[in-house]
């Protein structure tokens, strides 16, 4: 590999949803992420997850970790 890049950030996976199922360009890939960033509690409080699957916040801050328990 000549052109190796590193990510310095977490991975911020943004749902897309397009009514001719094409994957959208780069511009409108980065304001997507830009208003998904902007807006805090963007996808509001409810649980995606099904009802068996829980998260939990363990540790003291700053070394906090969320674990998913599924049962």
């Amino acid at each position: 590999m000549t052109n190796t890049v590193f990510i310095d950030r977490a991975l911020i996976v943004t749902p897309y949803v397009s009514s001719t199922n094409e994957i959208p360009d780069e511009y409108r890939a980065l304001e997507i992420a830009a208003q998904a960033n902007v807006v805090p509690g963007l996808y509001g409080n409810n649980s995606k997850l099904p009802p068996h699957v829980t998260n939990q916040i363990e540790g003291v801050q700053p070394n906090q970790v969320i674990t998913t328990h599924d049962p």
